[in-house]
């Protein structure tokens, strides 16, 4: 990782700016690519990382239907039973197979991976986020040290689907304000 120092000395580079957008990067390095994505492995039926193969998806429930950390995350999240949940990536920077290396931002704002990030005081290392390191087969997590994200908790599945996002609610409102 490249770190340009000339970049650092703009005033909006804050100290806590820059911790923010190092840790961002570092986080593609370690696992959350687009260009990682496939190599994922699934090691859920396996005892020794060799019979590990990869799922070549980011939400996935494999053939035995366990499902990924991801989606179980997102459950606890949400507050929802939906299997089908998962962590929408966005499409700003999505490749030709259509995946991208950042959260949607309209579901899990605050996440240190959403595709743009707010104010550092209200970016956090996530649950999801660590969930889906995860589910890459090459970490061994404690998501109990996942900071907690406030966005849309208990929100329910639909939450920050573009169908339900026009009602003004705790998170979205549709008037001037």
């Amino acid at each position: 990782m490249t770190i340009c120092r000339e970049q650092l000395s703009v005033e909006r580079y804050t100290h806590e700016y820059v911790v923010q957008t190092v840790l961002h990067k570092l986080f593609y390095l370690l696992g959350f690519s687009k260009e990682l994505f496939s190599k994922w492995r699934d090691c859920s039926l396996s005892s020794q990382s060799v019979d590990c193969w990869s799922h070549g998806q980011v939400n996935s429930t494999d053939e035995t239907g366990l499902v990924s950390a991801v989606i179980r995350t997102m459950q606890n999240h949400l507050n929802s039973t939906y299997t089908d949940i998962g962590a929408p990536l966005e499409n700003k920077d999505a490749g030709s197979d259509g995946l991208s290396s950042h959260w949607v931002a309209r579901v899990l704002q605050g996440s240190i991976m959403a595709a743009s990030l707010v104010v550092p005081s209200l970016v956090r290392i996530d649950p999801v986020t660590l969930a889906a390191f995860q589910d890459t087969g090459w970490y061994s997590v404690n998501l109990s040290r996942a900071q907690s994200l406030v966005w849309g908790e208990s929100e329910g599945g639909q939450f920050g689907c573009l169908s339900t996002c026009h009602n003004s609610s705790t998170f979205f409102c549709t008037d001037s304000r």
